[in-house]
């Protein structure tokens, strides 16, 4: 096997350096390729199988070229594994507190999975939000009504690898 880039490996077989690899018949059962954390992409690779032929009964006319050769380009793709994130809203409570105010205060945390990789990207949107019940304020994101329904939608979308901890407030009108 040739084309294996630096990083991948198989779990039988030997690597011969350079990205070429040999496997004897035994290898080929139950053979695969590993690729370096969260590579996603395509490998070319080219695989060479290689065979001799032995005279068992002395007659061959000709010694000459008892090897023979073939090979095949072939390409092996990773897909990335999308682990779904986590999200609360007022940590799980159904009910909200409503303050002396009049405002109501609603925390939201969104997180990543553990097993996510550093480079995906945490996007939260919460639609629904009545604009005729009072004012909506986030820290972060970017909030729009709909001009015509009057309903709400907010959305934020974190730089990768980071998680979400803000709170809303809804304050009704007078």
């Amino acid at each position: 096997m040739s084309g294996v880039p630096a990083g991948f490996s198989f779990n039988h077989g030997a690597s011969l350096g350079g990205g070429v690899w040999s496997f004897s018949t035994d290898d080929l059962t139950g053979l695969t390729m590993s690729s370096p954390v969260n590579f996603t992409g395509t490998v070319n690779l080219n695989a060479t199988v290689n065979n001799a032929e032995t005279n068992l009964s002395g007659q061959e006319a000709d010694y000459s070229d008892n090897t023979n050769h073939n090979s095949a380009a072939f390409c092996a793709t990773w897909q990335p594994v999308v682990f779904p994130p986590s999200i609360s809203v007022n940590g799980g409570v159904h009910d909200a507190v409503v303050k002396e105010d009049g405002s109501i205060v609603v925390p939201v945390t969104a997180s990543l999975n553990a097993l996510a990789s550093p480079n995906e990207v945490l996007s939260v949107t919460v639609t629904g939000i009545d604009a005729d019940a009072g004012t909506f304020s986030a820290p972060i994101g970017t909030y729009t009504v709909d001009g015509a329904t009057h309903i709400g939608t907010w959305a934020v979308t974190l730089p990768a690898g980071q998680n979400l901890n803000t709170a809303f407030t809804f304050t009704p009108d007078p």
